[in-house]
């Protein structure tokens, strides 16, 4: 948030106190104190509205203030007019955020971090080994550290790269239009997986009800210790817009492992067996997994999974909920 206290202090207004229930910071202007909520990618949703609108009750400030760098939604656009907030949209640009960032950076000349920025701002993305090349052997992780602090910006994706988060994606993936089949709950497969091909090719769940229940305990075996992570991990996970949640494949790189037993190997872990699937295992801690849809495709699984999985991130920027780098 020291970026977003940057530009409030650009503004005018003096940072009172911050971290506080509700809200990010208050503030005060001209006389008048502000509760302000710093939606740095993304549009706030109506309940990050209400709450900030009962923080600024609580705190007895005059008024409700939005910090965003994106479009608003129209939900979110009606219910901050109909509770009378302000809105600030922000702009950031490399030469706007340039010195700002030299100055938190430190070991980075300002030349060198408005270049990164420069191409990031057009569209560009930058690997590990591309930021290495710019700022000098084994910086990239300083780098990429100093530079995801900024808004609309993150590391990440297929193949990992620093980029910009997208604000308004583009319609969601049709899987039915690539030439994807089944379309089975996870609850109708426990009781059948005949209907999946003994062949190799990749595996896809779906869902499309909305932000589910995160569990703090969910139903994913023991193989590898406790699948569980905390809540709020799943939630900074989750991708509201999309709904892929998950791409797994089989009989990759020699293995004979067919469409069938890898989803059974799947369905056996949410049934809480030692089964070998751990990947996917956030799955396990949507109370709606029964009700998660999944898709398959015979074919070459490793060119499958890299066709659809750059598609995902050219979309939303990074892998799917449940699709993890480790």
């Amino acid at each position: 948030m020291h970026w977003a206290q940057t530009e409030l202090n650009r503004l005018g207004y003096k940072i009172e106190s911050q971290t506080l229930c509700g809200l990010d910071f208050l503030a005060t202007r001209q006389g008048q104190k502000f509760a302000v909520r710093a939606q740095l990618s993304g549009s706030p949703g109506l309940s990050a509205l209400l709450e900030l609108e009962g923080a600024r009750r609580y705190y007895d400030c005059a008024h409700a203030l939005v910090l965003h760098t994106g479009p608003l939604s129209r939900e979110a656009a009606e219910a901050a007019s109909l509770l009378e907030m302000k809105l600030e949209q922000l702009s950031p640009s490399a030469q706007h955020l340039g010195p700002w960032l030299a100055q938190q950076g430190g070991q980075f000349p300002e030349e060198l971090i408005r270049q990164v920025l420069e191409k990031l701002y057009a569209g560009e993305s930058l690997s590990r080994e591309a930021l290495n090349e710019l700022a000098g052997a084994r910086a990239s992780n300083a780098l990429i550290g100093l530079l995801s602090e900024l808004p609309q910006v993150e590391f990440g994706g297929y193949p990992a790269s620093l980029r910009l988060r997208l604000q308004n994606p583009p319609q969601q993936i049709s899987l039915q239009d690539l030439g994807y089949q089944g379309f089975q709950t996870f609850q109708e497969l426990f009781e059948d997986v005949s209907k999946i091909p003994l062949q190799p090719g990749v595996y896809v769940v779906e869902w499309s009800g909305g932000e589910p229940d995160f569990l703090a305990r969910g139903s994913g075996g023991r193989s590898k210790g406790d699948p569980n992570v905390p809540v709020s991990l799943l939630r900074a996970q989750w991708i509201g817009e999309a709904s892929i949640l998950y791409v797994g494949k089989a009989g990759a790189s020699g293995s004979k492992a067919t469409l069938r037993s890898r989803v059974k190997q799947m369905l056996e872990f949410g049934q809480g067996k030692p089964a070998k699937h751990y990947g996917g295992r956030y799955l396990w801690q949507l109370r709606q997994a029964p009700s998660l849809m999944l898709a398959w495709k015979s074919g070459d699984p490793t060119q499958l999974e890299q066709e659809l999985l750059s598609q995902f991130t050219a979309y939303y920027g990074r892998l799917p909920y449940a699709n993890l780098q480790e």
